[in-house]
């Protein structure tokens, strides 16, 4: 399945693990439990959770993705996601603001701004 998917030429393997690039240009993000899919999130992706069926537990995390993510943990899962990827739809987009907030945080690309003025204000108070 793994050739396949690699000479279809519409999908991008990333075994780097930093490609912020390529998740702009997908429709959606297949992961484990990672920092991607909290981009694929704060992107408004469509996101499939991998899951490994022996840790269930995502921690705190994990009623979040579980509701408002795709979960999986086999082929069977990528195969249905990917289907919905090509159909154009997906039931859990947008999901609300308020989730969006809690698991994504801030996305306004100022986060080293908000850094500096946290340090600044512990450094030099007042």
């Amino acid at each position: 399945a793994a050739l396949a998917m690699r000479e279809a030429g519409n999908m991008h393997f990333d075994p780097d693990g930093a490609g912020i690039e390529p998740l702009y240009a997908a429709d959606g993000l297949i992961s484990d439990l990672s920092s991607m899919l909290a981009k694929s999130m704060a992107l408004k992706k469509s996101t499939l959770f991998l899951k490994n069926p022996k840790h269930e537990n995502a921690g705190p995390a994990g009623p979040i993705m579980n509701t408002h993510m795709h979960t999986g943990a086999d082929l069977e899962a990528v195969l249905n996601f990917t289907a919905m990827l090509l159909r154009g739809e997906d039931p859990l987009l947008p999901v609300p603001a308020d989730v969006h907030e809690l698991f994504c945080g801030p996305v306004d690309g100022k986060a080293g701004v908000r850094v500096v003025e946290h340090l600044e204000r512990y450094f030099f108070p007042g």
